[in-house]
């Protein structure tokens, strides 16, 4: 089961049937835990609206981060992973990601590295899956885009962003609620 009023870490609950699925007897109870974050990532991806081929950054390889550069590498996309803890690049690195950074040890050459690797145009869209109050992944997410990009915001970033950035390149702006059509929709719920 999912949503926060109903999924409790406890031996029994009780949840709205649209807010459960049954579990298929060939599926591991501990892999099954992890459906509502699989959503919630595949609903940023869906907001994306990339397509096969398309190059995608997804900033924060936190378990939600990482879970997006799985769906978007089983999507197609060329993934390219962000991040300030070593560990979780190089776990985006073994999971799929075709290009990870430490954005802690590049700085402000992150920036120049995206852009090479898209031949100076960009990303076709950006992922942010981070969690800080910070407005630096939001202004990062607009000086690696490409024109027209999308930006989609899953995780809880700040959001005072560059206008300017945003403005030139002609970017959307997108908050990805949630896993999607039917959340916090008290009639579905």
């Amino acid at each position: 089961c999912a949503g926060a009023e109903y999924a409790y870490h406890a031996e029994i609950v009780s949840a709205p049937e649209n807010m459960c699925v049954k579990v298929p007897l060939n599926v591991d109870l501990q892999e099954a835990a992890f459906a509502a974050l699989g959503a919630i990532a595949i609903h940023g991806v869906r907001n994306a609206e990339v397509s096969f081929g398309e190059t995608v950054a997804v900033l924060g390889l936190g378990l939600l981060g990482l879970i997006t550069v799985q769906v978007l590498k089983a999507a197609g996309c060329r993934v390219i992973g962000v991040d300030i803890d070593e560990r979780k690049v190089n776990l985006a690195r073994e999971l799929g990601a075709d290009y990870a950074f430490n954005l802690k040890s590049l700085g402000s050459r992150i920036v120049d590295e995206i852009l090479n690797i898209t031949n100076e145009i960009g990303v076709d869209a950006v992922i942010i899956t981070a969690a800080t109050k910070s407005n630096e992944p939001v202004n990062l997410a607009g000086r690696i885009a490409r024109d027209r990009a999308k930006v989609v915001i899953v995780g809880d970033v700040g959001t005072k962003f560059d206008r300017e950035t945003y403005y030139r390149k002609e970017l959307q702006l997108v908050v990805s609620r949630s896993y999607g059509p039917g959340r916090y929709d008290p009639i579905y719920e």
